[in-house]
């Protein structure tokens, strides 16, 4: 893929974080210090938004790359808005989880499912069989809210994030799987530009927000699956 697509990415994400941040007040995408918030000020909530205009348009300049990842790009697309609806009107917790059920079963109709857990027992793989589907949804799910709950520091959701992509990137490069390592590569593109305004301290300082979490989460989840899977697994 050439560089152009992570230049854009990254590009786009910063371009996006600059201008959303100018105007986030009038999306009222802005977090105040309450209660366990113990940040200084108003902190704008745009850092999902623009991570995600950032890949859509580095997908964008590959179209084998926008074919190939369509339910994922919908998938996460779905679960930001439904993030960002929540940052602007908190949401209880029963319709999040109905979306991230949704964004679940779409991965699924994809065949990004968990068939098995691997060789956990001494006499082989644990297969799932009739169990695969609410294993899988029960993993995606909980990925997802254990993404949303680690970003209560500054960085450290981001970071995480970052470290995993950037060693699911080596595997994919290790094993030569092309596509996955593009896309893994172009969120490493994406999330950098965000850290800088997150966890720096020379930037004026921006959130990813449940919108961001969600669609990180659902991004790691999607590639943590489909690379622990079948006979090419990494």
């Amino acid at each position: 893929m050439p560089i152009s697509a992570y230049i854009a990415a990254s590009s786009v994400t910063l371009i996006a974080i600059i201008i959303l941040r100018l105007i986030s007040p009038q999306l009222r995408l802005i977090d105040l210090p309450s209660g366990h918030k113990q940040h200084v000020g108003a902190v704008p909530i745009v850092g999902g938004i623009a991570m995600y205009l950032g890949l859509a348009v580095g997908i964008y300049n590959v179209p084998s790359l926008w074919h190939t990842y369509t339910s994922l790009m919908l998938g996460s697309g779905f679960l930001l808005f439904v993030g960002v609806i929540d940052d602007i009107h908190p949401l209880s917790a029963k319709p999040k989880f109905i979306a991230q059920f949704i964004a679940a079963m779409l991965m699924i109709k994809q065949g990004v499912i968990l068939h098995d857990l691997g060789h956990l027992m001494f006499h082989g793989k644990l297969v799932l069989n009739y169990f695969e589907i609410p294993v899988t949804i029960f993993a995606t799910i909980g990925i997802i809210n254990a993404i949303n709950m680690l970003d209560g520091i500054d960085g450290l959701a981001g970071g995480i994030t970052l470290t995993i992509l950037i060693s699911l990137s080596i595997l994919a490069m290790l094993n030569g799987s092309q596509p996955s390592l593009m896309i893994l590569l172009l969120m490493v593109s994406v999330v950098v530009p965000f850290l800088f305004f997150n966890a720096g301290k020379k930037f004026p300082k921006i959130f990813m927000g449940n919108g961001g979490s969600m669609f990180l989460g659902y991004t790691l989840v999607w590639f943590l699956i489909s690379f622990s899977q079948g006979e090419d697994r990494l």
